[in-house]
């Protein structure tokens, strides 16, 4: 049986395919809550139409991540990545929570 941090990270790889094929709907539908939020910056988008129309406009498909450290608590996993986007260095910290049977992203902060 795999663990939930095993579970979340197979599930980052299918939203990573997902995110590269621009598969937004699936992509929301499969990793997120229907509530969730994405802070970038000084924006906040919240709710799978907010983010789809995010994704789409904000898209960056040279995405490369770096390193990733990822911290199980209960029913909450961070994930806390650094990355290249666009040929800049950000830094996203990804919170999951379990959602019945299924693991979803709640929110990402993006600096």
């Amino acid at each position: 049986m795999s663990t939930p941090i095993q579970i979340v990270e197979e599930k980052n790889k299918q939203l990573h395919s997902l995110w590269e094929s621009q598969q937004f709907d699936e992509l929301l539908s499969t990793g997120y809550t229907p509530d969730a939020s994405i802070t970038d910056g000084k924006a906040t988008y919240k709710g799978h139409d907010e983010l789809k129309q995010a994704f789409e406009k904000l898209r960056c498909l040279d995405l490369q991540l770096i390193a990733m450290d990822t911290i199980a608590s209960g029913d909450s996993i961070k994930q806390i990545s650094t990355c290249q986007r666009g040929g800049a260095a950000a830094t996203c910290t990804v919170t999951w929570n379990k959602v019945g049977a299924d693991w979803k992203i709640t929110n990402e902060h993006w600096t």
